[in-house]
């Protein structure tokens, strides 16, 4: 049954910004969804980006559980990360910005030391989008990555779908198709504190998680995985049992301490197409994220490169004035494997005329 009549939908302008090829200022559309329950979930047209994640916690009050800011110039001074948005025309990295398909080699830009990163310095998350509401309440993105965008070969048509729904669901459905072959992997590169944006300065402070994976990709030489998987048995990267994640922040080597890995999820053992990735809970709030998709991958990061208390680093400054600080958030991206496009063992992640790159993603919300 459709949630469409449990569903409301808002569009506002966050601002503007000049449209790339005429130059002439466009207004950045936002779109609010709500349900009955009184979740709420804001996405702009930038980056189709949310900038607003608003659920229940344990004592009926409403937390914004996504760091962000109040209006686009703060996306624009701080949003090397991709704050929320969608990562793409390849997620997570390309060792050395390079691969080889067809016979032919193509360099992409490198925007991470020597390495390509969530689709380069003008990744998707850099876009602005077209929008629209359809007739089921779903907020649906669309773009075109050109032929030679980044270095890569193909024009690519692109859809990002939002739909929340009336049990405290946040559905995200991520299609794309290409006229030449080309590596595509899309994900959200979302920041999740579950104790409410504005504690993000305080650590992950009660927050417990839970990864279904056995395996993950070892870095290589260059900190990038180039084909070698390994069991998570014995190691501060098993999660398959909740654990609390404040005090292994700084056990994790190497430096900077906490996390950036890649795990091989667990495929699901039931006929579900989606499979459960990961479940966050934090004690305080009562609030709990149960993450699924049908992605083999998911990159969980801890934000141990933002500014650093203990060194006098500047607060990056958010929604209300908040403080971001190191290990403030959560991230979990579900995708293909980092540096696919260059390891013949991994999940093939070409996609050629005539295919269609699929990639759902599956935010459940709820009280413990």
């Amino acid at each position: 049954m459709s949630d469409k009549n449990e569903i409301e939908v808002r569009e506002d302008i966050f601002g503007y910004l000049p449209d790339p090829s005429s130059k002439n200022d466009v207004p950045i559309r936002r779109y609010t969804l709500s349900n009955k329950n009184g979740m709420q979930v804001s996405v702009i047209s930038y980056g189709a980006a949310i900038t607003s994640l608003r659920v229940p916690d344990g004592e009926g009050n409403y937390r914004d559980v996504i760091l962000g800011f109040d209006d686009i110039t703060g996306y624009l001074k701080n949003y090397a990360g991709g704050y929320n948005g969608v990562a793409g025309r390849v997620a997570s990295f390309i060792e050395n910005g390079k691969f080889t398909l067809n016979g032919e080699e193509y360099q992409l830009g490198v925007n991470h030391r020597e390495h390509h990163l969530h689709g380069g310095a003008k990744g998707f998350h850099t876009k602005i989008w077209e929008a629209n509401v359809d007739a089921s309440k779903r907020v649906m993105f669309s773009c075109v990555s050109e032929d030679g965008e980044e270095g890569y070969p193909s024009t690519v048509l692109v859809q990002v779908t939002y739909e929340l729904k009336s049990d405290n669901q946040l559905l995200l459905n991520f299609e794309a198709m290409p006229s030449k072959p080309t590596p595509i992997n899309l994900t959200m590169h979302g920041h999740f504190n579950l104790g409410g944006h504005e504690t993000a300065h305080l650590r992950l402070v009660d927050h417990q998680i839970e990864i279904n994976a056995d395996t993950y990709t070892a870095p290589g030489p260059k900190g990038i995985p180039n084909g070698e998987i390994k069991n998570v048995n014995g190691t501060n990267l098993d999660f398959r049992v909740p654990k609390k994640l404040n005090a292994l922040l700084e056990e994790f080597p190497p430096g900077p301490n906490g996390y950036n890995v890649n795990y091989c999820v667990n495929p699901s053992s039931s006929d579900s197409e989606l499979h459960f990735v990961s479940r966050i809970k934090q004690d305080k709030t009562r609030i709990m994220l149960e993450v699924f998709s049908n992605q083999p991958g998911v990159q969980f990061y801890t934000g141990q490169h933002w500014p650093d208390p203990a060194k006098n680093d500047e607060a990056i400054i958010g929604k209300g004035g908040a403080k971001y600080m190191k290990f403030g958030f959560i991230a979990l991206e579900t995708q293909q494997y980092p540096n696919a496009v260059n390891v013949e063992s991994f999940p093939n992640i070409i996609v050629n005329p005539g295919e269609m790159y699929q990639h759902t993603l599956l935010l459940k919300f709820g009280i413990v």
